[in-house]
């Protein structure tokens, strides 16, 4: 039994805030097509599956809870709020947010191409993730996670399209890179600061945007980045 693995899953479930009965659940969850593929495990062990069943749970969650925090929305809207929570930016998002990157179990070449940051890896993860934790523990223990960890602080109004994700996405698929964001100015009072924000990619600037928040900033930099990057 390789000790420094068990310390992380031990680590994994203690940020949960969830501890797993079945331990082989959360390790199925944490591996990826390609480390099965390379190290000859049966072809079904790895977290497609689970995937699938998360997609379902995250999306009945996710409607109930709209239902009762907004009891005076409509059908349309409501849906349109699910579209974006349950969207693969948002799982992604959640998925740094609890760190799976540093958990998964990657092939040699998911891992050299940069999975550990990819947008559909770790959105997949979180997925099963929630699929796994699921089958373990059931309905109510995915609610509260869900409800308190992750619902709680979200912000609809910062999430309705998520620029930073897609610029990562192209970037890493077309040249195998990672953007990296830079203030580089701030200035006005405590109470409304405003941000200046660079987006680089091989320290070459692709868009600048400002925002009362970094965020924010993040955001319209790599808003304009994507423009920048369709004209080439």
């Amino acid at each position: 039994m390789d000790n420094n693995l068990e310390q992380k899953k031990l680590k994994f479930e203690k940020l949960l805030g969830v501890e797993f009965k079945d331990k082989n659940l959360l390790d199925l969850a944490l591996t990826h097509k390609s480390y099965a593929t390379e190290h000859r495990l049966n072809k079904l062990f790895n977290n497609e599956r689970l995937e699938f069943l998360g997609d379902s749970v995250l999306s009945i969650i996710i409607s109930t809870y709209l239902y009762f925090k907004y009891p005076n929305l409509k059908e349309g809207t409501m849906s349109k709020m699910r579209s974006v929570i349950v969207s693969k930016n948002t799982c992604y998002e959640w998925a740094k947010k609890l760190h799976i990157g540093e958990y998964l179990l990657l092939g040699k070449g998911e891992e050299t191409s940069g999975g550990r940051n990819k947008v559909s890896t770790l959105g997949n993860a979180f997925e099963s993730l929630i699929g796994a934790m699921y089958l373990d523990r059931g309905y109510s223990t995915v609610e509260n996670f869900l409800t308190n960890k992750l619902l709680s602080c979200l912000d609809m109004s910062e999430l309705e399209v998520d620029y930073k994700s897609k610029l990562q996405e192209l970037i890493q698929k077309k040249h195998k890179s990672t953007p990296h964001y830079h203030v580089k100015d701030e200035g006005g009072p405590a109470h409304k600061k405003l941000f200046k924000v660079e987006v680089l990619m091989h320290e070459e600037v692709l868009g600048c945007g400002e925002g009362h928040s970094k965020k924010k900033a993040q955001q319209l930099a790599a808003k304009y980045a994507l423009g920048v990057l369709d004209n080439f």
